[in-house]
Order: C-alpha cells, then structure tokens, then sequence
C-alpha cells in the first residue's frame, strides 16, 4: 500500500474501488453495531 507513481492506473481504480466496498462495509456495520448496542443496552439496564 505505496505511492507506485501512477505506473498502473487500473490497479490504483481497483485498489480504490476495494477500498471503498471495504469501508462501506466497516461503516455499515458500526451503525449494525450501534443500533444493535442501543436497542440491547436499555433492556440489560
């Protein structure tokens, strides 16, 4: 995960477009996440 001075554009989109599945991902599960601990936590409590 480096500066490889543009020699593969392609594989710089693919990184990017990985990159971005992934963080969409991350963030749809800490809104699960949130959610999830939100509707639990009044019930322990």
């Amino acid at each position: 995960m480096g500066a490889t001075g543009g020699n593969a554009p392609s594989h710089s989109i693919e990184n990017a477009e990985v990159m971005l599945s992934q963080h969409r991902y991350l963030h749809n599960f800490g809104v699960a996440l949130n959610l999830w601990r939100g509707s639990l936590l009044p019930m322990v409590a």
